[in-house]
């Protein structure tokens, strides 16, 4: 997530400088709301400590991070409401703080990644879990008319080792973020489209 706000920092000023004003406004809304349905709903378990300290330490300090600069970035478009919400937790105008900077965010993750290690990188671990299963999921979800507050049994996936292998590291975040009970990973042949199926739902008590 921090990799692609360093990415939009880097575009939006450079839609300012150009006067290109509408891109940068546009740029910055979009990753916005998919931050708020995708990061927001993948980190909410482990910002509550249900990974441990650590790990809500983290998403404590990326999400601080995130709003601070998309905060900043918004502030030409929505003066008065970001000037409010900067009030809640900064001191000063935010109309006077610095301007979001790559280096500010580098200072945190490495903006950049070799193109040789992309597929075992962060940035495709978030891909694979904001563009394959949080999406496949909530589409299933949606079609079978289910709330979001009803309990997914199991979810069965299938898909190559090397999308698989994101799992260990997304399990316990998926789980929180989709109310899925258990995951059941199985690979693929090397080429195959990845297969998500959504096995059942928990009956709410009533």
């Amino acid at each position: 997530m921090l990799r692609n706000l360093a990415a939009l920092v880097d575009d939006a000023t450079e839609a300012f400088e150009s006067y290109d004003y509408a891109r940068a406004l546009q740029r910055t809304e979009t990753f916005f709301w998919r931050f708020c349905d995708d990061y927001l709903e993948l980190v909410k378990g482990r910002r509550y400590g249900d990974q441990g300290p650590e790990a809500a330490g983290s998403a404590n300090q990326a999400l601080s991070t995130a709003i601070s600069v998309l905060l900043r970035l918004f502030a030409p478009f929505l003066p008065f409401v970001t000037e409010e919400v900067w009030s809640w937790w900064q001191s000063g105008s935010i109309h006077q703080s610095q301007w979001p900077s790559v280096a500010e965010l580098e200072s945190l993750v490495p903006v950049s990644v070799p193109e040789d290690e992309w597929h075992t990188s962060d940035g495709a671990v978030y891909k694979w879990a904001t563009e394959v299963v949080l999406f496949e999921v909530r589409k299933r979800r949606s079609e079978d008319k289910q709330p979001l507050k009803v309990p997914i049994t199991k979810v069965a996936i299938k898909a190559d080792p090397a999308s698989l292998s994101h799992m260990n590291e997304l399990e316990a975040d998926l789980k929180s973020a989709l109310r899925v009970q258990a995951f059941e990973c199985t690979p693929s042949e090397l080429g195959a489209p990845t297969e998500i199926v959504v096995a059942g739902y928990e009956p709410l008590a009533t």
